[in-house]
């Protein structure tokens, strides 16, 4: 009977799993881990539909090799390890700099193209800082090293997110300089802080990283969810009455 149960029940989930995936509604895995409406705004609008994904350590980060993609006034082309940059990383080869920032650094509507059926259409002298900075080190020092700067910056990201990315990446990046930016992220209000909302902890980062696979348990997290909002809902209609 142990070795059936054993057998029986992965078979049973497995099945459940395709069947949700055949006749339920595709659920992405931002709707379930970003919840705050605001940060629902900012990565599953209108204006941001397409261009960002489920990461399970920064909750959400912008999708590899786009091409051109027009974001609220902004176009945004990314490199394969999901930075705004037209060039992928290679091996280091000089001095290598890392700016670490939220939309600031990103460059918001930096440059500005206005037609959203025609993203290309934009002043070209116009550029994110970090591109400028690294621009003006390369004049300057191409005679002695090569310069790069690499932004890791998302829109909506928060000091927490920034450090969490860092200590993931710094080892395989090895950056001889990094430099951050943050600041109205951190003080919005967006609902709970980082910890409680996003924890970094190898085992939740692990558990996110299971269930933004599988359509069966995304189902039963946004079940769950809906369920602890109606009860909410609920008892603060109740308060209101008894007040």
């Amino acid at each position: 009977l142990l070795v059936i149960s054993v057998l029986l029940v992965p078979l049973l989930v497995a099945l459940a799993e395709i069947a949700v995936r055949i006749f339920g509604k595709h659920i992405d895995p931002l709707a379930v881990f970003v919840t705050s409406p605001q940060l629902r705004s900012d990565t599953q609008g209108e204006t941001t539909s397409g261009m960002f994904e489920f990461d399970p350590l920064l909750s959400w980060r912008l999708k590899a090799n786009l091409r051109g993609v027009w974001w609220d006034f902004t176009p945004v082309t990314t490199n394969a390890r999901h930075l705004r940059m037209s060039r992928d990383v290679g091996a280091k080869k000089g001095v290598r700099i890392i700016v670490l920032g939220d939309s600031v650094t990103f460059g918001y509507r930096v440059p500005v193209a206005f037609k959203k059926d025609k993203p290309a259409e934009f002043d070209a002298t116009e550029k994110p800082w970090p591109l400028l900075v690294e621009e003006s080190l390369r004049e300057r020092f191409s005679k002695d090293f090569e310069t790069e700067v690499l932004p890791l910056s998302c829109p909506g990201y928060t000091s927490g997110q920034g450090l969490a990315w860092l200590k993931r990446d710094i080892a395989s990046l090895a950056p001889d300089f990094v430099l951050a930016c943050f600041g109205w992220n951190d003080v919005r209000s967006a609902g709970l802080p980082d910890r409680a909302t996003m924890p970094a902890a190898d085992s939740q980062v692990f558990v996110r990283s299971v269930i933004s696979h599988s359509q069966l348990l995304l189902h039963i997290a946004e079940f769950a969810q809906r369920k602890v909002r109606s009860e909410e809902h609920t008892s603060e209609l109740q308060s209101r009455q008894y007040l």
